[in-house]
């Protein structure tokens, strides 16, 4: 056998760790991450580390287990981040608004605030070792003076004790002790070894096993710009993950590697999906930006729409290597895949994008596969596949055609994120278009089939109790607000229920009434969200005041005297009344976003 078994604790491999040039891959998500910690804290057993001792018997290689060995170093280092708060959010609530009955967006709001200041309570003791034992109740002071009694004081000085005497007692790292395989072949298998790990169990994603196959093969950039920007995004990736792993990558050297400009051609993919990530800011925020998996998936998948492989069949990228090598062609390859993007991109901010100024965006619905595939559409439309030879060549006469798929894509995302077109495996329909040039978005959607299947998906959310907005409800109002965004004030608005969540929270669920559905939403001002509370509109009115009309035609809020009817209905548990007025406000919001949709 070319490999041995010890117990190691965990002082002992961090002392020595580093990592080989081919296990530069993602780290876990923050719930992967407290999952393990939960598994530690419980006693479990967690499998083993692959390592490698190279031959001065002091440097150890991980080749396999780096999550869990990620882990227990952020644990180590920062052990608040992980500790389990919840429990002591809500003593602190109940502290603080002792007898106070709070709306919904308060209670998130103020759970919130607790939640971080907490956080960052506990941070200071897991630098200082030891803070005030005041430091909660003056935190919570400043930020909620008004409520404050020398019995609160007592009481979040003892809540603070309790804390911090149960985080001392979570978890004690140093003691774990960590199942070693240590392999004992040549240095020159290790990468063929992380290949072929988890056959029998879990097995490494595609992107994973790229990264050890085409680990030697390199590519020479330049100094133009979207060279640069690969470039800065490699280099800023291998940064992040020596800080956040707190361990060394053994061959990265920063300074090296922006004299010499040569990456790897898994690096290039994923640096050239992180950039495309950034330019879709229509579809993904600023946290998918973090995710090194999203990065890899569009990256790899938009070089294989660009070169003509099929998207299960990523692992032939390499057979066109050549391209790789010229790095004048890679800059033009690189800045009309962004052109693209970004064309996608604009074209989706007119509808996906809230009123106001809070600059959020409604494009979560939209499945990665259904992103790619406008891509898709768009390439092919005006590229011919790429090759050494020809380069990006331009097709003549695209214009047209390319408008016209431009245009359709808002009609084919509605239809298709109600229909969930794009849930699951999506190579195939993704194929479709740039492997079998079956383009759909060249056909024009009519209005009468997208209504249709509009009102199939409305009937089906309105027959089943719901509370929360469901999300492809969230994104059909943003883009029928979308044709009255110039009548929204510039401040931040925010979804919030036309009939109070509180006053069906008890029901809906019994009674079957469609809160969360598409005719309960509406966009409210953030501050008159906090205000309101239980009541509807006309109810929090000040004395005096009246419910601007801009307002109720833009959001078709119900009339004083609809309002009056639902309220009475809630009163008298009429429920199906108030179900009646919900499915109906949701129609007439289809209607009226299809005949914006279709007149212009």
């Amino acid at each position: 056998m070319k490999y041995k078994i010890e117990l190691m604790k965990y002082p002992e491999l961090k002392k020595n760790a580093s990592i080989p040039k081919f296990q530069r891959r993602l780290v876990w998500s923050d719930a992967q991450k407290s999952e393990f910690i939960e598994t530690l804290k419980k006693g479990y057993p967690f499998g083993s580390i692959l390592v490698y001792k190279y031959t001065d018997n002091e440097t150890i290689s991980i080749i396999d287990g780096l999550q869990r060995y990620s882990t227990m170093n952020e644990y180590s280092a920062t052990p608040n981040k992980y500790f389990p708060i919840d429990d002591y959010v809500e003593k602190a609530l109940d502290i603080v608004f002792k007898n106070q009955i709070l709306s919904d967006s308060e209670l998130r709001l103020n759970t919130n605030k607790i939640e971080s200041i907490i956080r960052n309570i506990l941070g200071k003791k897991n630098v200082q070792n030891s803070v005030n034992p005041m430091d909660l109740n003056d935190d919570l002071y400043k930020e909620f003076n008004h409520l404050f009694s020398e019995n609160i004081n007592r009481k979040l000085v003892d809540l603070q004790a309790d804390l911090f005497i149960a985080l001392d007692q979570y978890l004690d790292i140093d003691e774990i002790q960590i199942p070693a395989v240590i392999f004992q072949g040549d240095e020159s298998e290790l990468a063929d070894v992380f290949q072929n790990l988890n056959r029998g169990g879990k097995k490494l994603s595609k992107y994973q096993v790229f990264a050890a196959q085409w680990s030697e093969f390199e590519l020479q950039l330049n100094s133009d710009i979207y060279n640069e920007k690969i470039l800065n995004k490699v280099v800023r990736r291998y940064n992040v993950l020596n800080a956040s792993r707190n361990i060394e990558i053994i061959d990265f050297d920063e300074q090296k590697m922006r004299e010499e400009k040569k990456i790897n051609l898994s690096e290039f993919c994923y640096a050239l999906g992180s950039i495309i990530i950034e330019t879709m800011d229509s579809f993904w925020s600023q946290q998918d930006r973090k995710k090194e998996d999203l990065a890899n998936e569009i990256g790899y998948s938009t070089i294989g729409i660009v070169l003509g492989v099929s998207n299960n069949k990523l692992h032939e990228i390499i057979r066109h290597r050549d391209i790789f090598h010229n790095a004048e062609l890679l800059e033009e390859m690189i800045s009309n895949i962004i052109d693209t993007y970004s064309n996608i991109n604009a074209k989706f901010s007119i509808y996906l994008r809230h009123p106001g100024t809070t600059g959020k965006t409604e494009g979560k619905s939209a499945t990665n596969f259904q992103i790619l595939s406008f891509f898709a559409s768009l390439w092919t439309i005006k590229y011919e596949k790429l090759t050494l030879h020809n380069g990006v060549k331009v097709r003549s006469k695209y214009i047209n055609s390319y408008e016209a798929a431009l245009n359709n894509f808002i009609y084919y995302y509605i239809h298709d994120i109600i229909s969930k077109r794009w849930s699951g495996t999506g190579d195939k329909k993704l194929n479709e278009i740039y492997i079998n040039d079956n383009n759909r978005y060249l056909l024009s959607l009519e209005k009468s089939n997208l209504e249709n299947k509009l009102m199939e998906w409305h009937d089906e959310m309105v027959s089943k109790g719901s509370i929360l907005f469901d999300g492809s409800a969230k994104t059909i109002y943003t883009i029928f607000s979308s044709f009255e965004r110039t009548r929204y004030g510039s401040i931040n608005y925010d979804f919030e229920h036309v009939v109070s969540r509180k006053k069906l929270k008890s029901v809906y669920k019994i009674e079957k009434v469609p809160a969360g559905s598409l005719g309960n939403i509406m966009f409210l001002q953030m501050n008159s969200n906090r205000s309101k509370k239980e009541l509807n509109l006309y109810e929090a009115l000040q004395p005096g005041m009246v419910l601007e009309q801009n307002f109720v035609e833009i959001n078709v809020y119900p009339t004083k005297g609809e309002m009056e009817q639902i309220e009475n209905a809630i009163k008298s548990k009429n429920y199906g009344l108030v179900t009646k007025k919900i499915v109906d406000r949701g129609k007439a919001i289809i209607n009226l976003m299809l005949n914006d949709l279709y007149k212009k």
